[in-house]
């Protein structure tokens, strides 16, 4: 008879091994908390960009290869974001956030902000291929909601002294709306469907020509999803429905389900309505779909062709109903739970023009900074035609000072000018320079944050 395992006979030492007590308070008020905030922090998106943690890396992880960087497959890329942002939570977990960043089929993302090259998942199945057998890069989308413009702004994070993603990215339209949401923490969750964002736009401007949004006015949409979606005005529950053609009076084709369902759980269905022992709705069915969309050819007696409308959408399981939950980290940086959607827009207008203002500011000074370095260095080219002969026999240290008695504030960065610039020639160039930069800074001085925003909206090029 084997022997039984005891403390004595196997490997493990008592003695060796690091046990620390700890009391139940100590343990719920210090590392229960911890956890809680971190799963919620992974779990739930922030209003602002619309990411959650883990996508805010994959996509800062993207764009330190290049917003042109060619494709590359998930599996190298996934690595390479956990790294650059100190991903701590397994190259797996990486690979599916990318996945999900780049499907574009109904159901995932309105705009993704990848580009799915090989098999991302479909309407009938959301499973991806094996990461390294699929490709990736940024897609154009990523720049038309999340312009260059505003990068100048962005909050970098860093962890010791590597630099990590930027504590929230700034996009022009909120993706939580455009793509939606789905998560959980502890003690929160959240359950967003996706918008149009032709819509989500059209309310924007609304918002910014200071009209006031009715809650549960907008209604989800999905692309390339060719059922029916409505809202209750009154308490915001979606009701999502498929469609069907009756081909004649011994055939149904089912080709569309509601968002969410897929093939297998659909042909679930079927075989229940098959086989059920009296009165069966259906004789077979013959699953012919493809990653264009759904076809369930279904033969029916006759008296199931009789029915109307609403009774053959109930038999054949061809609606769902369902209620959003709008909780995310708000821009107080605590957790909110937000009405409606359209409360969801009005709260991240209102933060988005203030990152206009940082932007506009920003510009403002980087701006009036190249109009004080022009003008410096007009003068110094001026100083140095006047002067030749005193650069030609001093030295770099009484060059210095000649320069800091005469005004100059950046000796170094004059000093390094290349000679054969320093003309009469560059004085006219220079002179152009300067009127631009003038007219710019007067542009953005008279500017608004609204006029700003509302020029950019204008210059997106939405498809639905």
């Amino acid at each position: 008879m084997a022997k039984k395992p005891t403390v004595e006979n196997t490997n493990f030492n008592v003695n060796e091994a690091k046990i620390e007590q700890i009391d139940v308070e100590a343990f719920l008020d210090k590392y229960m908390k911890l956890y809680s905030a971190h799963s919620n922090v992974r779990g739930l998106p922030f209003i602002g960009d619309g990411f959650k943690d883990a996508q805010r890396k994959a996509m800062w992880g993207m764009l330190k290869r290049g917003v042109d960087a060619k494709k590359i497959s998930v599996e190298r890329v996934s690595s390479l974001c956990a790294a650059e942002t100190d991903y701590h939570h397994g190259v797996g977990s990486m690979q599916g956030t990318i996945v999900g960043l780049a499907q574009d089929f109904a159901g995932s993302n309105n705009l993704n902000l990848l580009v799915p090259d090989g098999q991302f998942g479909s309407r009938r199945s959301h499973g991806a291929s094996a990461a390294r057998y699929i490709e990736t890069m940024i897609h154009q989308n990523f720049r038309m909601i999340f312009r260059k413009e505003d990068d100048t702004i962005l909050e970098q994070r860093c962890v010791g002294e590597l630099k990590i993603e930027p504590k929230y990215f700034i996009p022009l339209l909120p993706m939580t709306l455009i793509n939606g949401a789905e998560g959980m923490g502890t003690g929160h969750s959240t359950h967003i469907f996706s918008y149009s964002p032709k819509v989500v736009r059209e309310n924007i401007i609304k918002v910014l020509s200071g009209h006031t949004l009715t809650d549960h006015v907008m209604v989800p949409t999905w692309k390339d999803f060719i059922g029916k979606v409505t809202k209750d005005r009154e308490t915001g529950q979606v009701t999502v429905t498929g469609d069907y053609k009756l081909e004649n009076t011994t055939t149904l084709r089912v080709t569309e389900l509601p968002v969410g369902v897929s093939c297998d759980a659909y042909e679930a269905v079927l075989n229940k309505l098959e086989d059920q022992e009296r009165d069966a709705p259906i004789k077979s069915w013959k699953n012919a779909s493809d990653n264009t969309g759904f076809d369930f050819i279904v033969t029916i007696p006759r008296t199931t062709s009789y029915l109307d409308r609403a009774e053959l959408i109930k038999i054949f399981k061809l609606t769902s109903r369902d209620t959003e939950n709008f909780t995310m980290w708000g821009t107080d940086g605590l957790i909110k739970k937000y009405r409606s959607a359209e409360h969801v827009l009005t709260e991240f207008v209102e933060w988005r023009l203030l990152r206009y203002e940082e932007r506009r500011q920003k510009l403002m000074s980087d701006t009036q900074h190249q109009i004080d370095w022009l003008i410096e260095l007009m003068r110094f080219i001026t100083f140095y035609l006047n002067s030749v002969q005193l650069f030609k026999n001093t030295g770099k240290a009484e060059l210095i000072k000649l320069l800091e008695d005469a005004k100059f504030t950046d000796v170094d960065k004059l000093l390094s000018q290349q000679i054969w610039s320093l003309t009469k020639d560059r004085i006219s160039d220079l002179e152009q320079k300067l009127e631009t930069e003038r007219e710019k800074l007067s542009k953005l001085q008279s500017s608004t944050p609204v006029e700003m925003y509302k020029k950019e909206l204008g210059e997106m090029k939405l498809d639905f």
